[in-house]
C-alpha cells in the first residue's frame, strides 16, 4: 500500500468523511459550488474566494471562522443518508445515518460538500457503484 492507504485499518469497516459548508449566510447564494465537481473540490480545499469580502470563505461546519478547516470525521459501518433519498424501497438495507455535523444555529442546510474515503478490496473484473443525489458526485479509485 502507498500514500494514505498505509494508514488504513482494514479490520474496521467504515468511511472517513470531510464536510465543508458555505451557505447563503456568507455567499449571498445557496450554493457557491453550483453542483459542479471542480468547484466543489475547490470549496472542500478552501480555495474559493469570497468576492463579497475579498478573502476566503470559512467552513460553517467548524467553530473556528478565522481560517479554513475541514476536520475528518470517522463514520463506522455503511452509509445511507435516507432522509435525502426519494421515498422508494431499495434493494439494499443500509442503516440510516445523519450527515456529519453541519452548521448549527440559523444557517440553512445548503452549500454542503462531502468527501467520503474508504478502502475496498475488490475482485478482478467490473464493479458497479450506485449513487443517488440531487447534486453532483464524482468517484475516484486508485
Amino acid at each position: 500500500m502507498t500514500g494514505s492507504l498505509k494508514q488504513v485499518n482494514q479490520s474496521n469497516a467504515g468511511f472517513v468523511a470531510r464536510v465543508a459548508q458555505v451557505s447563503s449566510v456568507q455567499s449571498g447564494i445557496p450554493c457557491v459550488h453550483s453542483n459542479l465537481t471542480d468547484l466543489a473540490e475547490l470549496q472542500l480545499s478552501g480555495s474559493l474566494t469570497n468576492e463579497l469580502v475579498g478573502g476566503p470563505y470559512y467552513n460553517e461546519v467548524e467553530s473556528d471562522i478565522s481560517q479554513w478547516i475541514v476536520e475528518p470525521v470517522v463514520m463506522p459501518g455503511t452509509i445511507n443518508w435516507f432522509e435525502l433519498a426519494p421515498d422508494v424501497q431499495v434493494l439494499l438495507n443500509f442503516r440510516t445515518m445523519n450527515l456529519p455535523e453541519t452548521a448549527s444555529g440559523n444557517a440553512p442546510n445548503q452549500g454542503v460538500v462531502v468527501e467520503l474515503t474508504t478502502y475496498l478490496q475488490l475482485s478482478a473484473g467490473p464493479t458497479k457503484f450506485g449513487v443517488y443525489t440531487e447534486g453532483g458526485y464524482c468517484i475516484y479509485a486508485g
